[in-house]
């Protein structure tokens, strides 16, 4: 995949050490508070207004070829009729998809047909999608060449991973999570562990399902803290040390303790 709009992925190791301390005076690197188990989720609304995308003109170009695109699982909840879909190559709009969304099996679909010249055939087409129930646009930039005649999402589902491309949230960081073996807790399918930037959930990891997870960031530099659900304890864990969203980075272990 070509570049994302200020998108890089960075991979990391997260190892939570997690230490009963003997000293019960000041020496702790963490609080806990019992409470319900809590719905942390990443807050994708934005209050972006509708983009002015307009639909090529058809007698510019000489063929074409059609993407059956199916809007992803993360984002389908929030598609609505105002929802726009559209491929560029270069600044030229050459597909807009509007009334042609349909649902199929509880699925989102648009249907473009993408207009194109012989001088096109090795160029790499961008995807935009704006979501008229988030108010974000979501951007996927040359990451498929444009054929003539040819047709995406035929025999498989096309589905790029829109999030990626947020506006919202331009920066991901994917975390390969290490559970350890000294726990003042016993895991189970009920723990989550979760992100935050000044309270704003920015990546949900649910540890019994998977080992990665992404967190979200506006921008380099924004200082993430960590907050562990344990459901034997029926409360979270709210970690003192913080994670520094960044461009790039090498891999590394980030050490906690109680």
């Amino acid at each position: 995949m070509k570049k994302l709009i200020y998108q890089f992925m960075l991979a990391t190791v997260l190892t939570i050490v997690w230490g009963c301390s003997s000293d019960s005076s000041n020496d702790t690197h963490s609080s806990f508070a019992a409470q319900p188990a809590p719905q942390w989720k990443v807050d994708w609304f934005s209050n972006e207004t509708t983009p002015n995308w307009q639909e090529p003109d058809q007698s510019r170009y000489e063929h074409s070829m059609y993407l059956i695109i199916r809007l992803c699982d993360e984002l389908a909840p929030f598609s609505t009729d105002d929802d726009l879909m559209a491929v560029f190559i270069g600044d030229e709009c050459r597909s807009l998809s509007k009334a042609s969304k349909m649902e199929k099996n509880g699925k989102v679909y648009f249907v473009e047909k993408v207009r194109g010249n012989d001088s096109d055939t090795e160029v790499y087409f961008t995807l935009k999608y704006y979501s008229g129930g988030l108010h974000q646009t979501f951007t996927i930039d040359g990451t498929n060449r444009y054929i003539p005649d040819l047709t995406y999402g035929i025999e498989q589902d096309f589905a790029p991973y829109l999030p990626a491309g947020s506006s919202k949230y331009p920066l991901q960081m994917v975390f390969f999570l290490q559970m350890p073996e000294n726990l003042p807790f016993t895991p189970s399918p009920g723990d989550k562990l979760g992100v935050f930037v000044n309270g704003e959930c920015r990546g949900v990891c649910i540890p019994s399902e998977s080992v990665s997870f992404v967190v979200y960031a506006r921008e380099e530099g924004e200082k993430a803290t960590l907050r562990y659900y344990s459901a034997e304890k029926q409360g979270v864990y709210t970690l003192d040390q913080t994670i520094e969203t960044k461009a790039w980075s090498q891999s590394f272990e980030l050490m906690l303790n109680f």
